[in-house]
């Protein structure tokens, strides 16, 4: 049986629900939209996307956007900047933006939602439950190596070597290492790391692959590698290497394919956690996402240029086929 207390406590909580959602309804929602590079672009889709779910610029809603513009002591200074502002709710766009955030919110404990490749490794999350955290986002799933090295041995059943091109000094390059390796195990491959730190050692580091008889690379995870993707792959492809990656740009260039992040359908998700947290819900509830699939895109032209063939099935599984 209720107690008299409960029933009053009910009839309290549904007297004061109305006022509660007013309440909430009419307040102004401070959202700092937070990011490491230049990303004027992802900004206004992120806008569009609160706006889409009731948080209005200029009606209820105020956004405060800021850039480190590659630079990490400013990305450090405007993360402090978004908290003393304060904000309500930070958006961080790239790693190094969110482990700015997790720094400056250590003690307001300010809510954060981050994209990361890699977000544990990194130190933004000490896990992906994140329980009793003031920090969640989304993640790529964790079958990336697997996709890549199921792709070059489909295309080369024989291969038995398979580079790494690896630059170590970025927060998700050794974890994205561990797993490559796993998952060569798993099929049977050695995993070579081809250690790379700046853009006139990344053309010798592939002539050393081809000169050292392997046949197919993957591309490590690295601003220097994403910036110059379009001339990784043009370099693959001179080397007449088979080379897999997370980069659309290599795909583009000469690569035979990439496992890539859809952010299509990241931000989305990203902005819905935001939003659950400007209504209430606790950010230590939600998890780190890793369910959200990666994107495949296969350059036929590449394969075709280096004699090589994949299943149908294999060709069929493709987002987008560069013919």
């Amino acid at each position: 049986m209720i107690s008299a207390r409960a029933r009053l406590s009910l009839l309290a909580g549904a007297a004061l629900a109305p006022f509660c959602a007013t309440a909430q309804e009419g307040r102004t929602h401070r959202i700092g939209l937070f990011t490491y590079a230049e990303q004027a672009e992802l900004m206004a889709l992120i806008k569009r996307e609160f706006a889409a779910r009731g948080f209005r610029e200029g009606e209820n809603t105020v956004f405060l956007e800021r850039s480190g513009r590659r630079d990490a002591a400013a990305t450090e200074r405007f993360a402090a900047e978004l908290v003393a502002w304060p904000a309500d709710l930070i958006v961080a766009m790239m790693t190094t933006a969110a482990k700015a955030a997790r720094h400056a919110t250590e003690a307001t404990r300010t809510p954060v939602v981050f994209w990361s490749a890699e977000p544990v490794e990194s130190g933004i999350v000490d896990r992906f439950a994140q329980v009793g955290g003031n920090l969640t986002g989304v993640t790529v799933p964790v079958d990336g190596q697997l996709l890549q090295l199921r792709f070059l041995k489909e295309a080369i059943p024989d291969l038995s070597r398979v580079g790494f091109l690896y630059n170590p000094n970025y927060g998700p390059a050794p974890a994205q290492l561990r797993a490559l390796q796993d998952a060569a195990r798993l099929f049977h491959l050695e995993a070579v790391v081809y250690q790379t730190l700046a853009l006139p050692e990344i053309e010798p580091a592939i002539a050393r692959m081809r000169a050292d008889g392997l046949r197919g690379f993957v591309v490590g995870p690295h601003e220097l590698f994403n910036v110059n993707g379009a001339r990784i792959g043009e370099w693959a492809l001179r080397h007449r290497l088979a080379a897999v990656s997370f980069v659309s740009s290599i795909v583009r260039g000469g690569g035979v394919a990439c496992y890539t992040p859809d952010f299509g359908r990241i931000w989305p998700a990203a902005v819905e956690m935001g939003a659950r947290i400007l209504r209430g819900t606790p950010v230590g509830s939600i998890p780190v996402d890793r369910k959200i699939q990666l994107r495949n895109l296969v350059n036929r032209r590449a394969l075709a240029a280096l004699g090589l063939q994949i299943p149908a099935g294999l060709m069929d599984e493709a987002d987008e086929v560069i013919a």
